[in-house]
């Protein structure tokens, strides 16, 4: 072990780190192994000492919504942030703090009807999509924003919500639908596939979405039977979604990130 933080101490034979550290903060150390064989392995790690640095990460809680409509999805690009509320209204934050953007058009299709935004995901500064979905009617829409205007939202699913939308460039974008399904757009239009996932289900209707590049995305489907919740996942290899596969027997998986095609959180 390199760097080992101050007032702390490795035993050679079992591993065990010991001591009272002093100082908070961050460490960085690297801890390697060798064999029999003289083969050698290592690893940086990080060791936070009283949260002396994380607890500043943070900044304090600000108001971000007056009109009390409560704020849903957020999507980040390293310039902006783009929050969405209760309403049609948006929220951006470009460092200095969160201020009011555009407005999203009232919908078109079921005027009167609630319309909830439920995921944005944006790759830029001027490309955002955000999905909403008909609560009286289980229908689903997006709008498109260029960095300066939202355009009419579009009904892409006549007859389900929209419960997850990922996108990674202007020309593809993956959603998740409250009937098990998935629609990809390719910059000019929106395909529906065929069930994600034919298991029965109770509520097997939520879920979320994830993609890392064009031929690659992930799925994933609340399951609610006779043995209790679980999650299936459905990857897309950039043709098809391959056949679906449990990846938490007694949990639904509330959120997914998928920073590369080997990583997902």
């Amino acid at each position: 072990m390199r760097s080992l933080p101050p007032s702390l101490s490795l035993d050679p034979a079992s591993g065990d780190i010991s001591g009272t550290p002093t100082t908070p903060g961050i460490s960085n150390f690297t801890v390697g192994v060798a064999d029999a064989g003289g083969k050698t392995a290592s690893v940086d790690s990080l060791l936070s000492i009283g949260g002396g640095i994380f607890k500043n990460m943070w900044s304090a809680p600000q108001s971000v919504d007056p009109r009390a409509f409560g704020i849903g999805p957020v999507s980040c690009v390293p310039a902006r942030c783009l929050a969405l509320d209760g309403g049609s209204g948006t929220f951006m934050n470009s460092g200095g703090g969160w201020v009011p953007g555009a407005p999203i058009p009232v919908s078109l299709a079921n005027p009167g009807d609630l319309w909830t935004w439920s995921s944005v995901s944006c790759t830029s500064v001027t490309f955002c999509i955000a999905a909403a979905s008909d609560d009286d009617n289980d229908a689903g829409e997006v709008s498109t924003f260029n960095g300066a205007a939202w355009s009419q939202p579009m009904v892409i699913a006549p007859s389900s919500d929209i419960v997850d939308l990922s996108c990674v460039s202007v020309s593809f974008c993956a959603a998740r639908d409250s009937n098990r399904q998935a629609l990809v757009y390719n910059g000019a239009t929106w395909s529906t596939s065929p069930t994600l996932d034919a298991k029965p289900s109770d509520e097997g209707d939520g879920g979320t979405i994830a993609c890392a590049a064009t031929n690659f995305c992930i799925a994933t489907i609340d399951i609610h039977g006779s043995g209790g919740y679980s999650t299936d996942a459905v990857i897309y290899n950039g043709t098809t979604w391959l056949t679906p596969s449990t990846i938490d027997p007694s949990r639904f998986v509330q959120s997914m990130a998928c920073p590369a095609v080997t990583s997902c959180v």
